[in-house]
């Protein structure tokens, strides 16, 4: 295989976890062209400790945290790969990750996207085999909490944000303006998004099996180890952006038979989280209930 891989990875306060990514990434069967490190403001020391320990790592530092979809752009639009892998920072992978990846997202034109099976930090459960619409009309990570299964190379519906192989031919089909990942969602539902639009212009994910990584989930968003939905950690400026987010997404991707057919179970789910909101910050929730109105 002679493509070109720009690996990504986008950092916050992640020095801990990119202790295990990188040296991940540069034990691969199949090592990437270059491997950018976007920095969103850390006040740790991961810059620091990247620059000295890999010096080849390009580093993108920004004076501010950009978030996900703006951070993730940044990297996109200077990296000179064929092909994009994105990952969170809280991460490690397993030795033929990208090659496997790599040598199934290339198995017929119309697949753009392509995810492996993302187990948990301790390798015991699944975390993640690619996403799936739910019937609330969220993303769902299929497998997420069993112990075995999925061993099936398939087509899905996307991949997750987590860790995503992308063919820059089809980022460059689908980008919004100068963008890839829409930049007003900012982070959360992001990752969805994306591979909507990707579908509606035909493009395809395969998930494979056979590409492995672990993830703490929790390590990029909150840096500790979460049970449960996350949406219950997570402060009320970041409850209210999913919210905002699941009304975006809908609203630009889906047709009219699709929400009719959501919109039940999309409004049950939706009160919980105001629920949630309310409990956390009833002034937030006002707030963000005003906005969903204004852009109902």
């Amino acid at each position: 295989m002679h493509e070109k891989v720009s690996c990504i990875i986008l950092n916050y306060n992640g020095e801990k976890f990119l202790k295990s990514l990188i040296p991940s990434i540069y034990s691969q069967t199949f090592l990437p062209y270059e491997i950018i490190l976007v920095d969103n403001a850390s006040s740790d020391k991961s810059v620091d400790w990247a620059r000295n320990n890999f010096p080849d790592v390009r580093l993108i530092v920004n004076p501010k945290n950009l978030y996900f979809s703006k951070g993730m752009n940044e990297g996109i639009k200077r990296a000179k790969g064929d092909y994009v892998l994105c990952l969170n920072n809280d991460l490690k992978l397993d030795r033929e990750f990208l090659e496997k990846l790599l040598s199934h997202i290339n198995l017929s034109k119309d697949i753009g996207m392509a995810c492996g099976k993302i187990y948990d930090w301790e390798g015991e459960k699944i975390d993640s085999c690619g996403q799936e619409i739910s019937m609330w009309g969220s993303p769902r990570d299929r497998g997420k909490g069993k112990r075995e299964g999925f061993e099936k190379t398939e087509e899905v519906f996307g991949p997750g944000g987590i860790a995503a192989l992308y063919k820059k031919e089809m980022l460059e089909d689908i980008k919004e303006g100068e963008n890839y990942f829409d930049e007003k969602m900012k982070i959360f539902y992001e990752d969805l998004d994306l591979a909507w639009r990707a579908r509606r212009k035909g493009w395809k994910c395969i998930f494979v099996p056979s590409a492995k990584a672990f993830h703490y989930r929790g390590g990029t968003t909150l840096r500790k180890r979460v049970k449960g939905p996350l949406f219950i950690y997570l402060s009320p400026y970041f409850k209210e952006q999913i919210i905002l987010n699941r009304l975006r997404t809908w609203r630009k991707n889906s047709t009219m038979k699709e929400f009719l057919s959501h919109l039940p179970f999309y409004f049950i789910y939706e009160f919980f989280l105001f629920l949630f909101l309310f409990i956390s910050s009833p002034l937030h929730a006002k707030e963000t209930l005003l906005k969903v109105l204004k852009n109902v």
